[in-house]
């Protein structure tokens, strides 16, 4: 009879506390969901998710989109896909072949073993337009975001305060 009483209080306790630290929680992960590398409420930010409305409400839904590989969450808002980024490579804790190509493709992009901790905009915008194309072309890849300085001789479909969306020829 104690032991059942006690298992009882014991797991309504437990259940409170859990409900507690879950709803504690909350406002702070919420955090996680607009974390896009840029300090929340700035003008950049603001533009990053303007960016990718305008992905949404201009671009097939099956397109694929080539974005700066240290930028995150360019899926919420425009609900596209994306060449694989530097936050990506977490799933291949859960795969190994997974993230054999995942790294094969950062590579493609200009990572290595030693600037991955450094890889920035500078490395990403000196991307050749040879290199660029060809990475379309093998991978199907539709639609290019790039600082808003870097001219290319794709299509430019959309000029944003930051950025430019430029479309590969198909």
């Amino acid at each position: 009879y104690f032991k059942n009483k006690i298992g009882n209080i014991f797991s309504k306790k437990m259940s409170i506390i859990l409900l507690l630290i879950i709803l504690l929680m909350l406002p702070s992960t919420s955090s996680l969901y607009y974390n896009y590398g840029h300090e929340k409420g700035t003008e950049l930010e603001n533009d990053w998710i303007t960016l990718q409305l305008w992905c949404k409400g201009n671009t097939p839904k099956d397109s694929l989109f080539l974005i700066p590989p240290y930028v995150q969450d360019f899926r919420i808002w425009s609900e596209r896909s994306v060449f694989p980024t530097w936050d990506d490579g977490t799933m291949g804790t859960y795969n190994y072949s997974f993230s054999k190509e995942w790294w094969y493709r950062m590579q493609e992009l200009g990572y290595t073993r030693h600037n991955y901790k450094t890889y920035s905009n500078n490395n990403y915008n000196n991307i050749s337009e040879l290199a660029l194309t060809n990475l379309s072309k093998k991978y199907g890849i539709n639609y290019l975001i790039t600082d808003r300085t870097r001219r290319l001789n794709y299509t430019l479909v959309h000029e944003s305060k930051f950025s430019r969306i430029y479309k590969f020829s198909d």
